[in-house]
C-alpha cells in the first residue's frame, strides 16, 4: 500500500517538527534567592564510596548507614554488569 503526501504537507511537518525540537527545551531559568547557596552551605557532610562484589553484603550496609543516619540518606547506586 502506497501512500501518498503532498509535498507541502511533508514540507508543513517538517518545518513544525523542527520548531518543536529546537524549543522544546528552551525555558528560562527560574529565579533563585540570594540566600540559596549558603542555606545549602551550612551542611556540611562526608561522602564515601565502597565496591561491594556481592548483594547481600551490599543490603547489610544500605541497612547499616541508614540505621548510622542521624538526619538523611543520600545513596546513589551503580550496577556494573
Amino acid at each position: 500500500m502506497n501512500i501518498k503526501i503532498p509535498r507541502q504537507w511533508l514540507a508543513i511537518m517538517w518545518v513544525s517538527l523542527s520548531l518543536q525540537l529546537l524549543t522544546g527545551c528552551a525555558t528560562s531559568y527560574t529565579e533563585v534567592e540570594a540566600s540559596f547557596e549558603s542555606d545549602w552551605a551550612q551542611y556540611p557532610y562526608q561522602s564515601d564510596v565502597y565496591l561491594i562484589p556481592s548483594a547481600s553484603e551490599a543490603l547489610a550496609h544500605r541497612i547499616d548507614f541508614i540505621r548510622q543516619a542521624q538526619r538523611s540518606a543520600d545513596i546513589t547506586y551503580l550496577f556494573f554488569e
